[in-house]
């Protein structure tokens, strides 16, 4: 199942000697705003923020979901670099990540607190990264 939801994170990607603390993204806008989601996103919370450079770095999301998430469902991973999209690992399996961190699928429709985490393979620099659930 493909969940259309597409959460927008600007990450801003540096090498810092400062540790990296998490940052909430309470205030978000759907990118079609006559799109009907089967997941409302509430809040996105990225760590560590900044995202460093070849580190792994996570994205915590809370919402509502309208479905089930169920096996076979897919996360696409794309980036923005000056005005062009990229994709990065362009089909993954969603229910794979959700396992990795706790969360088994299938999840139940209802409020839902997901964690996923992926390693930034280093060229997310101050660039729009954008995921579609």
């Amino acid at each position: 199942m493909k969940l259309a939801v597409v959460l927008v994170a600007f990450a801003s990607a540096v090498i810092s000697s400062v540790s990296a603390q998490a940052h909430s993204f309470n205030n978000l806008t759907k990118c079609q705003a006559n799109s009907v989601d089967q997941v409302s996103v509430t809040s996105i919370e990225l760590t560590p923020f900044p995202i460093c450079i070849k580190e792994k770095y996570c994205i915590s999301i809370t919402g509502n979901s309208q479905a089930p998430i169920t096996q076979g469902a897919i996360v696409y991973q794309e980036v923005i670099i000056a005005g062009r999209m990229y994709p990065h690992d362009p089909e993954t399996d969603l229910c794979k990540f959700l396992a990795e961190s706790g969360n088994p699928c299938p999840i139940p429709a209802g409020p839902v607190s997901l964690k996923v985490c992926f390693n930034n393979p280093g060229y997310f620099r101050e660039n729009l990264y954008l995921l579609n659930f």
